[in-house]
């Protein structure tokens, strides 16, 4: 066998056939991203994005940026229905631009910043340009993350921000790891629990001590929030807050069918 014939993955045509599917991959995206971003304004215009999710967020959103943090209508406090600290920090935005269509740019800035971040990710575990891409397509155009973002707006937009930028933490730089967990743990009284996988991956694969503090503190934060902290300041237990969500037959048929 001749050592120093060209490898297949190395030739000229190899080359140019990567460089060719690496832009209709990156174009695709593009064209998904956009898709979503008209999707989302067609909602919008058509006034289906109503006081529901979309218009309570507003609401609150809005009233916290002018020093009213968590009202919502006259006499309602968010609070009753998540402990979203961290979207006190999107009230100065409308301030900025005030309009209500602000929470949809948000909810789609957020998927491009996870696609950004993930692109980061991948970039510096040295996966090769169109491997980049085709994940990329992937995170923007799965069925989940359309059925997400064409949904009004929730808090749960955050996601897609604060996960890979702990991931970027955890794996990069540990040291600031504190910062995007601390983001996650004040999105919702549950977030911290999506946090514990990945910090045990780390402190158990890295040897990580930090990992398995971080770990304990999202899971200890998760079990106060949902057990004391959600009572104390809404005035009912969260199991009854969300009876509805935790009816077995609603659990069940989501993995029937259409809830699929």
């Amino acid at each position: 066998m001749n050592d120093h014939a060209p490898r297949p993955e190395s030739t000229p045509w190899a080359r140019r056939a990567r460089g060719l599917l690496t832009v209709l991959l990156l174009a695709l995206t593009g064209l998904v991203a956009a898709g979503l971003l008209y999707s989302a304004c067609c909602q919008y215009s058509w006034v289906r994005m109503s006081l529901n999710d979309y218009g309570i967020y507003t609401n609150f959103i809005w009233n916290s940026g002018h020093g009213e943090f968590f009202r919502y209508l006259v006499d309602k406090t968010y609070l009753t229905t998540h402990l979203s600290f961290t979207l006190l920090l999107l009230g100065p935005l409308f301030r900025i631009w005030d309009d209500p269509f602000l929470l949809t740019v948000v909810y789609w800035l957020c998927a491009l910043a996870g696609f950004a971040q993930l692109w980061m990710i991948a970039r510096r575990h040295g996966l090769p340009l169109h491997l980049r891409a085709a994940l990329g397509l992937c995170f923007l155009a799965h069925p989940l993350t359309q059925r997400v973002l064409l949904c009004e707006f929730h808090g749960v937009c955050a996601y897609y921000v604060l996960l890979p930028w702990l991931y970027t933490c955890a794996a990069f730089r540990p040291k600031w790891t504190w910062l995007p967990l601390l983001l996650l743990l004040g999105l919702r009284e549950e977030a911290g629990v999506l946090a514990i996988p990945l910090l045990l991956y780390f402190a158990v694969t890295r040897r990580w001590k930090a990992g398995y503090v971080y770990a304990a503190v999202a899971l200890v934060y998760s079990i106060l929030a949902v057990k004391f902290l959600f009572p104390l300041l809404s005035g009912v237990q969260l199991g009854h807050r969300r009876a509805r969500l935790l009816n077995t037959d609603l659990i069940l048929n989501s993995f029937r069918g259409g809830g699929l």
